[in-house]
């Protein structure tokens, strides 16, 4: 577990909708993996997380994606490997 860098509170995961941009594009997200401060609320992404929506969302052609299905699909296609 981690802790939160404003509050030191402790980091718990959980799953938010949310909307995510970089310099090109915005995406609405469902059930995004993140983490979350116990004490303070504080939210965070990481940025493998961030890449991987967008990545599944340019892949799909659309601008709402589920990372729960981004998810599936990547240990689907583990399986065949």
């Amino acid at each position: 577990m981690f802790r939160c860098k404003e509050c030191k509170g402790w980091l718990k995961s959980s799953k938010i909708d949310t909307e995510i941009s970089n310099q090109n594009s915005k995406i609405k997200v469902q059930n995004m993996p993140v983490k979350v401060c116990s004490k303070c609320g504080k939210i965070y992404i990481y940025d493998i997380v961030k890449q991987n929506a967008f990545n599944y969302a340019l892949e799909k052609g659309s601008t709402n994606i589920d990372y729960d299905e981004y998810e599936a699909e990547a240990s689907a296609s583990q399986l065949i490997l």
